[in-house]
């Protein structure tokens, strides 16, 4: 039988996985609307299938669960860790439980993506393999300043590097291995390394 403390840690854990986010959001809404962004499909038992099929979905909800864990002051670090670092070891990435990333993620091919400490990206967003978002430079303020926003709606493909304090606009799409080192605006397409507009759309 399971003592009063490992009862206990099963109840904390329990608590923290249906514990609404601070956007007044659930973790199962929030999952919801990633895997509609990952297939166009909503539900329990898609959620439970792609949960242990798609591992880009895995991904974003081990985030999403380390993310909650870190907001509690009882077995919050430990627990928001150790999510970590199973996502570290089974997909695997770097996603940081200090970031913030919106509902409507979406990573089609996860491996090796890197997102830093207090990062934070808008709804919608899709980013596919190898990309990282962080500081410029080892020497950089880890404050909240010193890391990329990304806005709603933004696609960012393999390879891109996006670092410092910058942002990016909703709708701008980021080329295959550009690198983002400045404010990019609303609807733009980017490339290159430097990334520089290479077309910008009407809003």
């Amino acid at each position: 039988m399971l003592d009063v403390g490992a009862i206990n840690l099963v109840e904390d854990v329990t608590h923290i996985m249906t514990e609404n986010q601070k956007s007044d959001q659930s973790l199962y809404e929030s999952m919801c609307e990633d895997l509609r962004a990952t297939n166009r499909r909503s539900g329990f038992p898609w959620f439970i299938l792609y949960l242990f099929l798609v591992p880009g979905y895995l991904m974003i909800f081990l985030y999403r669960v380390s993310s909650i864990c870190a907001r509690k002051k009882i077995f919050g670090a430990m627990l928001a860790r150790l999510f970590w670092r199973i996502n570290v070891l089974l997909v695997p990435c770097d996603i940081s439980f200090k970031s913030k990333i919106g509902p409507g993620f979406c990573a089609p091919h996860p491996l090796g993506i890197v997102i830093g400490e207090k990062v934070v990206i808008g709804r919608n967003v899709t980013i596919y393999q190898n990309v990282t978002l962080g500081l410029r430079h080892s020497g950089a303020g880890r404050d909240a300043g010193e890391f990329p926003v990304v806005g709603d709606d933004v696609k960012i493909f393999s390879g891109a590097v996006i670092v410092g304090k910058i942002s990016v606009g909703d709708g701008a799409c980021i080329g295959a291995n550009s690198v983002v080192t400045k404010d990019f605006p609303a609807n733009s397409t980017v490339a290159g390394s430097p990334a520089r507009v290479i077309s910008l759309r009407a809003g």
